[in-house]
């Protein structure tokens, strides 16, 4: 027991700082413990933005259009008499300014067993883009000027089955700005079957 009047302060002055240190980090621990929101507010004057070039079925009827219009697949019937679809895919440009196309070969599968060569046309002129022969798919480099606010047409010529089974080519369509070191992908699936 206390005796003396310091003896008590002492106690007392010590109980209160552990009662502040208890209320202190219950304080301290609540908030730490709390929960976290973020808000981030996002503003921009530009809006969504549409794609200036856009894929549409062709007249041929054998397309799939994906994600905004830029993306697509093509799915054609090989058979052992050659076949030609003019207008596998229709690729329109909405913008004032003319383009440059190209469609490059990302991979494929089961190429051999199927020939055919696929080209860019505007209906007068045309440009072959990529070759499919003896199981491999070679692309031209070629590109093709789509003037603004025109269409252009994907045609597959000479579509022969060598072999019963699906096969497939994985392309990108390229558009580079004309005058420009800028370009942009689209991804197109040609499912041969």
């Amino acid at each position: 027991m206390l005796t003396n009047q310091k003896e008590k302060t002492y106690a007392h002055a010590s109980f209160s700082a552990i009662i502040i240190m208890i209320l202190t980090m219950l304080f301290l621990f609540k908030t730490a413990s709390g929960n976290v929101y973020d808000y981030v507010k996002l503003n921009s004057s530009l809006g969504v933005i549409s794609p200036y070039v856009i894929l549409q079925n062709g007249t041929d009827n054998v397309s799939i259009i994906f994600t905004n219009q830029t993306s697509a697949s093509i799915l054609l019937n090989a058979t052992p008499t050659p076949t030609t679809y003019s207008y596998a895919l229709n690729i329109t440009n909405k913008s004032n300014n003319p383009l440059n196309l190209t469609l490059q070969v990302k991979s494929g599968t089961n190429l051999d067993k199927i020939n055919a060569t696929i080209l860019l046309h505007n209906g007068t002129h045309s440009e072959i883009q990529i070759t499919i022969n003896d199981g491999t798919a070679n692309e031209t480099n070629k590109s093709f000027l789509i003037e603004g606010n025109s269409t252009i047409f994907i045609e597959i010529q000479d579509l022969v089955e060598n072999i019963e089974g699906p096969a497939y080519l994985y392309a990108y369509l390229k558009i580079d700005e004309y005058n420009a070191s800028t370009y942009i992908l689209y991804p197109i699936t040609f499912k041969f079957s």
